[in-house]
């Protein structure tokens, strides 16, 4: 299995070791890695989410996928879990792709590749299978999309960046997860550029997230 690496950013009072890992601080962003299904020694992309403790909710992703192997990988869309405050988008961004402007929100986004059941997504394509290579996200950038949130301003308020990853989807198809990327005009050699892939967090990224909003909350009940 490859490995996955879910960082907090921030500092923390007192260090916590959970699951192996060290974690420092309250929650000012969380930072992980998500691997091809299909792909996973290729197809890659580091993914930050920042919430601003209101109700907006940035994702930095940075296609890190192998540039030696696979020149072509394009990200085109992306899914991830809301928490019940969120009730709708009401301001959505994008920046960093090849055509910002063709990017749109998907509330609910309905199937994700793989058969993957998300909340939210955004894409340049009618929806998450769908999308256009030429409008993605290229190997070695980092695009940054913006998520504005209708809801109850107190509940909203009340949420954290854990509360993103908080909730797994699942595939019949593949590992549970709380995010997926999709990529397009992914194969190594001369299939380069055939292929697609979805690429999510595994369980155990998961579970170490999961963790840091248990954290969160008994820091909040102190």
């Amino acid at each position: 299995m490859p490995t996955i690496s879910v960082r907090l950013v921030r500092a923390l009072a007192a260090p916590v070791l959970l699951g192996g890992l060290l974690l420092a601080g309250s929650a000012s962003a969380l930072t992980f890695d998500v691997v091809g299904l299909s792909f996973p020694g290729i197809v890659s992309a580091q993914v930050e989410l920042t919430y601003d403790g209101v109700d907006t909710l940035t994702i930095e992703i940075t296609n890190t996928s192998d540039a030696a192997v696979a020149t072509n990988n394009v990200v085109t869309g992306f899914a991830f879990n809301v928490p019940d405050a969120v009730t709708g988008i009401s301001f959505f961004s994008a920046s960093g792709t090849e055509d910002d402007p063709t990017w749109d929100p998907f509330f609910p986004p309905g199937s994700a590749p793989g058969n993957y059941q998300f909340e939210a997504a955004a894409g340049n394509g009618a929806n998450l299978n769908g999308g256009s290579p030429n409008d993605g996200l290229l190997v070695g950038n980092t695009g940054t999309f913006i998520f504005t949130f209708d809801g109850d301003s107190t509940a909203l308020a009340a949420l954290t960046d854990a509360d993103f990853a908080s909730e797994e989807s699942t595939s019949p198809s593949g590992p549970n997860s709380f995010f997926g990327v999709r990529f397009q005009r992914v194969g190594p050699g001369p299939e380069e550029g055939e292929d697609s892939d979805f690429a999510i967090v595994p369980a155990p990224g998961a579970a170490l997230l999961l963790g840091l909003g248990l954290l969160e909350l008994r820091r909040r009940r102190r």
